[in-house]
């Protein structure tokens, strides 16, 4: 598993995606990517507070609905609501097998990668933002990740790279993962956000972030 992570604030160590992961007590690796609205301290302080709430859910009951579920009342107070206070989330469990479930919060999809082929997963439908409404239901997606196959989970920020009027996309994202195949999963993932940062003339206009899950 990996982590990578870029501001796009300059001189910010952080910004306003989000990630973590952890090992269940059945074995199994919960996971998860965000991206809270805007950019800057305050915008890192509550990709923070997410971050911290998520891992207190997880340890109690990491159903992807169930997580999704707490995670929206927990983005904004009800007084902020009007505030434009808003995330995308990403909640994944995978077990050593590579049998994953996922749920969205108006997240972009995850990518599988596996051999020569990387396409993003298919789902019937996702959540809607985080912050925006009440009693939602977040319908998980199931997927079989092969062995030396990877599950990459991202934020929008690196498929939306932008070059004039086009941006960097998940298509250009899925063929420097092929092109990269036979070397260390760190490298992967470094060339990969690195094309995106140079396709947006080497300044990312958004926070990235990449989780990646490799089964072995």
């Amino acid at each position: 598993m990996l982590f990578r992570s870029q501001p796009s604030s300059p001189g910010l160590a952080v910004g306003g995606d989000f990630y973590d992961a952890r090992v269940l007590p059945d074995g199994r690796l919960a996971l998860m990517v965000g991206d809270v609205a805007g950019h800057g301290a305050e915008s890192a302080a509550r990709a923070a507070r997410m971050r911290f709430g998520w891992g207190a859910l997880v340890e109690v009951d990491p159903d992807p609905r169930r997580v999704l579920d707490i995670m929206n009342t927990h983005i904004a107070e009800p007084h902020e609501r009007d505030q434009g206070i808003y995330a995308t989330m990403c909640h994944c469990i995978i077990d050593g097998d590579g049998n994953a479930e996922f749920a969205l919060a108006g997240h972009p999809r995850p990518m599988l990668v596996d051999g020569d082929d990387a396409a993003l997963v298919e789902v019937d439908a996702r959540g809607p933002i985080l912050g925006l409404l009440d009693h939602v239901d977040w319908p998980v997606t199931q997927v079989k990740v092969p062995r030396d196959g990877i599950l990459m989970i991202y934020t929008d920020g690196l498929v939306e790279a932008r070059r004039g009027d086009e941006i960097f996309g998940w298509q250009r994202a899925a063929e420097a993962m092929v092109a990269t195949r036979g070397v260390s999963l760190e490298e992967r993932i470094a060339y990969l956000t690195e094309a995106a940062q140079r396709y947006d003339e080497g300044n990312l206009r958004d926070d990235v972030a990449v989780l990646a899950v490799q089964v072995v």
